[in-house]
């Protein structure tokens, strides 16, 4: 969770840093209670399982989103994609 950008410490490098790694985590299989663990444990940040399920949620809102927005404009590997990481994010599997 590194920045090295000229926008540092006013960038959005941190977010996504964590973004993507709570997202990896749970594509792992990790429930919202081990990647708060986990948080903790590698990186000094205090969450609570709570707040990862709700990112999770908020994360599968959004690909609801694109998936509608695509199978508006008949993109159907979009369609597919975005469901598919629906179906594991939801699942943890």
């Amino acid at each position: 969770l590194r920045c090295d950008c000229n926008e540092r410490p006013f960038c959005e490098c941190l977010q996504r840093g964590i973004s993507y790694y709570i997202i990896n985590q749970r594509l792992n299989g990790k429930d919202p209670i081990d990647i708060s663990n986990a948080l903790l444990k590698e990186y000094q940040i205090q969450t609570y399982p709570g707040d990862i399920f709700s990112w999770l949620d908020a994360y599968v809102r959004n690909l609801d989103a694109i998936r509608r927005i695509a199978k508006a404009f008949g993109k159907k590997e979009i369609v597919q994609v975005s469901e598919k990481l629906m179906k594991i994010v939801e699942s943890g599997k």
